[in-house]
């Protein structure tokens, strides 16, 4: 990087390309006045915490969402199994899991489905309402006591294609946020160059002086 003096401790600041520049260092540049800015130490630091303060904040709203999606996937994965536990229940009791159900029981006087979910036992109705998908686990049409193999399965499928799509999204975010780091290294490395120029050419200047 060449640096020309404008004073004994200051020096003009190299020409970059403004498409190049985080819109917190533009607002910085601006400031400064960006035609023929003096580069002093200060100014470096100056832009530096500008760029990192930038990068800081996309890296902090990349770690909040990837843990949102995290939160938000373990929660679907364990309403999963416990579908998956559900559909067993209903092969147990009816041979095929893709039939209707009477899940209070066939009025017979057999009892109603049973499903192991957690260490704990529950009802069909138990289990849907713990799970909170009474409006997507509607029980079968006109006969509000029974259910299907069929509806089971289908919101597996809903929720795992959900569950997918989020831990594919974390992926992408953990790729921009390495990204995002790579920046913040790249943006430390040059300011601390560009302040050992600085200082050497002063040294320089100083050296200079009198002869």
């Amino acid at each position: 990087m060449e640096i020309r003096p404008v004073s004994e401790t200051a020096y003009l600041m190299p020409y970059i390309p403004e498409e190049e520049l985080t819109s917190a260092e533009n607002d910085l540049l601006a400031s400064l006045g960006r035609a023929g800015v003096a580069l002093t130490p200060g100014a470096v630091i100056a832009l530096l915490m500008a760029r990192l303060n930038d990068v800081d904040g996309q890296i902090d709203g990349m770690m909040k969402e990837i843990e949102t999606n995290t939160a938000r996937s373990e929660a679907v994965q364990r309403t999963v199994q416990g579908l998956q536990n559900l559909k067993a229940a209903m092969a147990a009791e009816q041979g095929d899991p893709s039939e209707m159900v009477d899940i209070d029981g066939d009025g017979d006087g057999n009892p109603p489905v049973i499903v192991n979910f957690e260490g704990r036992d529950y009802t069909v109705r138990e289990l849907v309402d713990a799970l909170e998908l009474n409006e997507e686990l509607p029980y079968g049409g006109e006969h509000d006591d029974t259910l299907t193999g069929a509806a089971v399965d289908a919101l597996i499928q809903s929720l795992s294609s959900k569950a997918r799509s989020m831990n594919s999204n974390n992926e992408v975010l953990m790729v921009q946020m390495q990204s995002a780091m790579q920046q913040r290294t790249q943006a430390v490395t040059m300011s601390t160059n560009c302040i050992k120029s600085l200082n050497d050419a002063e040294s320089s200047v100083v050296a200079n002086i009198g002869r």
